[in-house]
């Protein structure tokens, strides 16, 4: 998604933006539906930046890590940005965390990769389709949360079982 530099001399309030996911950088995100709705607003910080924020709204598909599940999540996603606006390159030096830099020559600013950032660090580490999820059995491949499998393990001896015999604390 890219932002012109007169939408942000005029200012933003809360501009609803509809864009195509597939304008994104590839992050592995599997999106459900073909739009991302963006609300965005934008102010003047000072004579060389502005300060952007809104929210992504989005569902994406997540596997279960357990049972192999699509996990169906509704994202909400808030962002705060701040554009700067130089004509050499900023060293690291600068002391914010969040900033785009946008050229005296450039006339838009790409959010993309930004955006796509934000959508990948949402995704949780360890995706579970519901907290208790039971997972799949492992003798017979069954979902244990749907259906209940009688597969035992029979136990056999393993080379830690000395091991475990022991009374340490």
């Amino acid at each position: 998604m890219k932002l012109s530099r007169t939408d942000l001399n005029l200012g933003l309030i809360d501009k609803t933006v509809f864009f195509n996911p597939n304008i994104l950088p590839e992050r592995n995100t599997h999106f459900m539906n073909d739009k991302i709705k963006c609300n965005i607003s934008s102010q003047k910080n000072t004579s060389k930046s502005y300060k952007i924020h809104g929210n992504l709204f989005l569902i994406v598909k997540y596997e279960c890590v357990r049972c192999l599940d699509d996990n169906i999540i509704d994202h909400k996603l808030p962002f705060d940005l701040e554009i700067l606006l130089f004509d050499k390159n900023i060293n690291n030096d600068f002391d914010t965390n969040d900033y785009l830099q946008l050229k005296e020559d450039e006339t838009h600013i790409d959010l993309s990769k930004f955006f796509a950032d934000i959508i990948a660090l949402a995704k949780p580490i360890k995706p579970l389709c519901m907290p208790k999820c039971m997972g799949i059995c492992i003798i017979c491949g069954q979902n244990k949360n749907k259906i209940s499998c009688s597969c035992t393990m029979s136990h056999q001896t393993s080379v830690w079982d000395d091991l475990k015999k022991l009374n340490i604390k």
